[in-house]
């Protein structure tokens, strides 16, 4: 058995945020954050759980992909196209 403490491991990182959240009043903050939460859980339905950490960042999230790095540009292009037409801003990171 190999002992991967000695290994370097790559991991890329979605950011997404909502612009304009902290404009908007408390009920639409909580509607826009429902719908978020629906199309973030949908982009991220192809990604093994196991492979992903999601960080709730209040306007937006932080995932991180142990997996290979295009399951992030994967997620950030159906964040992108998502259906119900929600803003988003996003930048990934390797």
């Amino acid at each position: 058995m190999v002992d991967s403490s000695s290994h370097t491991l790559v991991c890329s990182v979605l950011f997404v945020d909502i612009p304009e959240y902290s404009k908007c009043t408390v009920a639409e903050q909580l509607q826009l954050k429902r719908v978020f939460n629906r199309v973030m859980a949908h982009a991220l339905e192809p990604v093994v759980e196991n492979d992903r950490i999601l960080l709730d960042t209040g306007d937006g999230a932080a995932a991180t992909f142990l997996g290979p790095p295009e399951d992030a540009m994967f997620a950030a292009l159906a964040l992108r196209e998502n259906q119900d037409h929600l803003p988003l801003r996003m930048g990934i990171n390797l």
